[in-house]
């Protein structure tokens, strides 16, 4: 079954569009979700650090994330190069411990 999201394909201009969010921790706390993405912005960071991590072991950009077309979680991760996804839980848990 296909779900209709929307994907991230830049990571280097969401961190750009993110990063008053990182430099305010309210937002990330507190913030609503953005017009156009179906992730509070704690998941958005969150799900960017993963990938981020991802990328990084495997010096490929095949990691992006999504929205959760559903509603029921915090973003799904994609890795492009196996074609294996993890649906997120829990983002506010990583806020945390990257934070505090």
């Amino acid at each position: 079954m296909k779900q209709h999201v929307k994907s991230i394909t830049d990571l280097p201009t969401v961190l750009q569009d993110i990063e008053p969010w990182v430099k305010e921790p309210k937002t990330l706390y507190n913030g609503r979700k953005p017009g156009n993405f179906g992730l509070l912005p704690r998941e958005i960071w969150a799900n960017w650090l993963l990938c981020a991590i991802g990328n990084a072991q495997t010096e490929n950009v095949d990691w992006t994330f999504s929205d959760d077309e559903d509603g029921g979680g915090d973003g799904i991760l994609f890795d492009r190069a196996s074609d294996r996804l993890w649906k997120i839980k829990r983002s506010r848990l990583i806020v945390d411990l990257v934070i505090n």
